[in-house]
């Protein structure tokens, strides 16, 4: 099978399709594997982010439930989708079935099952959401399942997600679907990745989502 980028935006909640917009943003931007100008019809990142800016203002407009205002958000939503899924499509025809290059494009990573049944390195984790716990400074972390995995480890980051050398092990954990993190700083902002932990060690990083600790 080959390596395919994730565009299952659906799935994601307003807060999360916000920073997931901005993880690919961010990604892209000076990406030496995916170079700009990219070719007509596919969306410049300045459109792009353009697209996003009106969506953001438009969900935060939208906090009020004004029906008209849910509307207009859910319509910039998709039009930013479909620059994104229409964007995925030319990432994964430039990058020839290279999962290393994709990687690096802020998208979730969608690799070949079965190759955790046959060891080697674990694909990054999908589907990571974060949601704040029940009790103050505390985070719920959960995840798509990784076949193959013997448990997970926790990373945050309270600076640029890009430098690896600001990254910090939290947790190490048993299961994915339902890890609890604690000791975080109400009011702070934090990025969050997840690896699944096989038995010739860890896996890839999934790419990391940020909150604010409450």
């Amino acid at each position: 099978m080959q390596a395919k980028l994730i565009i299952t935006f659906d799935r994601l909640s307003e807060a999360e399709f916000g920073t997931k917009t901005g993880v690919i943003i961010s990604s892209l931007t000076g990406n030496a594997s995916f170079p700009e100008p990219w070719p007509a019809p596919i969306a410049s990142l300045a459109q792009i982010t353009e697209a996003r800016n009106a969506y953001l203002d438009a969900y935060h407009a939208s906090q009020t439930r004004d029906r008209i205002k849910m509307a207009q958000r859910d319509g910039l939503r998709q039009a930013l989708t479909d620059l994104l899924k229409s964007l995925a499509r030319y990432l994964e025809m430039v990058a020839a079935d290279d999962a290393d290059k994709l990687a690096t494009t802020g998208y979730d990573l969608r690799r070949e099952a079965n190759r955790a049944a046959h060891g080697g390195i674990l694909p990054a984790p999908t589907g990571m959401r974060l949601a704040h716990g029940a009790v103050s400074g505390s985070l719920d972390i959960h995840a798509d399942p990784v076949a193959g995995s013997r448990g997970y480890e926790i990373q945050v980051n309270q600076g640029d997600p890009k430098a690896e050398d600001a990254w910090k092990h939290a947790l190490s954990a048993s299961a994915d679907r339902s890890i609890h993190l604690t000791g975080l700083t109400p009011g702070q902002n934090y990025w969050v990745r997840l690896r699944a932990i096989g038995k010739d060690g860890p896996g890839a990083w999934n790419n990391p989502l940020s909150t604010i600790a409450q």
